[in-house]
């Protein structure tokens, strides 16, 4: 039985158990010569007994229920393709906990983008990504503008791709959120609107981190180290290298219109 299916139950037992009773304790009472004046307070007695009951069994499912992990109320909002789900579990990583830790890192990139706030944009963008979100950004002051980025809210995510190289793990997803996105002016009126609203919008993600926790910078592409370079680009295929403390960064990101 469902979970729907358990709740409607119980609420017809609440009603059903003390009509039962009632007539039940009435019968016996009456069978052994007690009027109906004296029973009533007995009655009275047992029906608020077994309401207190009910009372205390539904709200000790109900705190069960809270104290369990959101996540694990909705198993189908953390997801992976089999091989990923492989190889990630392989290395520790639980898929739940890594999704929420990617979407948090979403977010936290999203409220950094709103604000202006570029110091937080590096600390978690390939220094590729950081460049063209600090032109972007460069060109909203210019106009006096903002984006707004709020009420974010996780709806799936779903790991495509996991894989090591170049002393780097990849992890490539799909994520579907809820938010308001909007541009607004120095006055705080709103200009445009993000298509889609009230749909989750969806984003093919790609994040990566550093494995090797030394100053030695390699190469993702090929594998070059860069010991002696003064650039965090490869001479060699061009690549991005990325210097970062070991953290989940975001490498790549695709807006994914799809029709309602």
């Amino acid at each position: 039985m469902n979970n729907l299916g358990k709740s409607m139950l119980f609420r017809i037992l609440i009603v059903l158990v003390p009509i039962i009773l009632i007539a039940v304790i009435f019968s016996g009472l009456i069978k052994v010569g007690i009027n109906y004046q004296s029973a009533a307070p007995i009655v009275f007695i047992i029906i608020v007994i077994v309401l207190v009951a009910f009372y205390l069994i539904g709200k000790r499912n109900k705190d069960r229920k809270a104290s369990v992990p959101s996540e694990s109320l909705k198993p189908n909002i953390f997801g992976a393709n089999p091989q990923a789900r492989s190889f990630l579990e392989s290395r520790g990583y639980k898929i739940h906990t890594i999704g929420l830790q990617l979407f948090e890192k979403y977010k936290q990139i999203q409220i950094d983008w709103m604000n202006f706030n570029y110091d937080g944009l590096k600390a978690n963008l390939t220094d590729e990504l950081y460049n063209t979100y600090k032109m972007d950004l460069e060109l909203l002051k210019s106009k006096n503008q903002r984006n707004i980025m709020e009420n974010i809210s996780l709806d799936t995510t779903i790991i495509t791709n996991a894989f090591e190289e170049g002393g780097f793990l990849t992890i490539e997803m799909r994520m579907s959120v809820f938010q308001s996105d909007y541009i607004v002016d120095e006055k705080g009126n709103v200009l445009k609107k993000a298509s889609g609203s009230g749909y989750p919008c969806f984003y093919d993600l790609t994040f990566v981190k550093k494995l090797n926790s030394s100053n030695e910078l390699i190469c993702p592409g090929c594998g070059y180290e860069m010991t002696h370079e003064r650039t965090n680009i490869c001479p060699y295929c061009h690549s991005v290298v990325i210097s970062n403390n070991g953290d989940f960064v975001l490498s790549k990101k695709t807006r994914i219109d799809r029709k309602v």
